[in-house]
């Protein structure tokens, strides 16, 4: 992707660093990254959106699967990735454009949900 020198879309849940890589190589290609994470409150509702998705072609995830990851991906998010990115946003995910934290204005907008985060 990074060779070919055109913006890119790439989707992931952040609950492993592999995607690290990728981004070290964009930036150092001369790419801004921006991240939007979609922060959801609990596993149960990224368990219920997987299950939508089937029922549309989308592709399986296993229940479990997402329970043992959904811990992870907001420590990935801002151990391994916030640091790397040029810009980023936290975005409640059932709450229209309800954004909680963001780059921006190194500022936390929504201190409650936030904190529900971690």
């Amino acid at each position: 992707m990074v060779e070919k020198r055109t913006s890119f879309t790439l989707e992931s849940t952040i609950s492993g660093i592999g995607h690290t890589r990728l981004i070290k190589s964009a930036k150092k290609a001369g790419y801004e990254v921006i991240l939007h994470f979609l922060w959801l409150p609990a596993p149960e509702e990224s368990i219920r959106r997987v299950q939508q998705r089937v029922k549309k072609g989308g592709h399986h995830v296993p229940a479990e699967d997402i329970r043992r990851r959904y811990p992870r991906t907001f420590k990935n998010l801002v151990i391994h990735y916030l640091p790397l990115v040029s810009e980023w946003f936290v975005w409640h995910a059932q709450e229209t454009k309800k954004v909680l934290a963001s780059s921006d204005t190194h500022a936390i907008h929504d201190v409650a949900k936030f904190l529900d985060i971690q």
